[in-house]
């Protein structure tokens, strides 16, 4: 791995999981090049005839949505250390034999622990986004197969609105959702009333 001086003073190296990275040059002495990341353009064609894209269970969604090896997947922190959906998703993940995820959490808690063996085995090759608790630790002691890569919720928005990193899958847990998949909190046996969008949203 081969390691230069940035402008800060510390040696830090010019690639990261195998991606090319550029070092700090200090301020407004790097331009970048290139656009801002874009959705791909949809139509009816992409979606049931009826209109309803609800799924009976998270794996047949996963399916469809064409999950593979290597693939990015995102998750939101607002159930923060009561967040047992990832847990359920990467245990759903294991099960269809999925391998060398790179979860992009916009953070993660103790209860996160449950992921570790996930870690160890290859399922998840690493975390890019907020560490915290036995994941901090267990990214401190060097134990992923990748590099973990640390971000701030704003570096997280700049890294999609870059281009750095192409989100594969977002997993975002909702009490309820209207058949063409609009998250709410308006129908079905969950309705709790408005549903507050928080500021990091991606």
């Amino acid at each position: 791995m081969e390691m230069v001086k940035n402008a800060a003073g510390r040696l830090v190296p010019t690639e990261v999981n195998g991606q090319k990275r550029i070092p700090y040059k200090g301020v407004a002495q790097h331009r970048p090049d290139g656009f801002k990341a874009k959705p791909p353009i949809r139509s009816a064609a992409d979606y049931p005839a009826d209109g309803n894209k609800l799924l009976p269970n998270l794996r047949t969604a996963l399916e469809r949505a064409g999950l593979k090896d290597g693939m990015t997947i995102s998750t939101h922190h607002h159930l923060r250390n009561g967040d047992v959906v990832t847990n359920i998703l990467f245990d759903t993940i294991k099960e269809m034999g999925v391998k060398n995820i790179r979860w992009f959490p916009s953070a993660s808690f103790p209860c996160h622990e449950h992921l570790i063996p996930y870690l160890e085995d290859g399922t998840i090759s690493h975390i890019e986004g907020s560490m915290n608790g036995p994941l901090g630790r267990f990214t401190s002691y060097g134990k992923m197969n990748g590099v973990g890569v640390l971000r701030s919720h704003g570096g997280r928005y700049q890294a999609v609105q870059d281009g750095e990193v192409h989100i594969d899958i977002a997993v975002i847990a909702s009490p309820t959702a209207d058949p063409f998949g609009n998250a709410n909190g308006v129908t079905g046996k969950a309705a709790c009333g408005l549903l507050r969008v928080c500021s990091c949203r991606f």
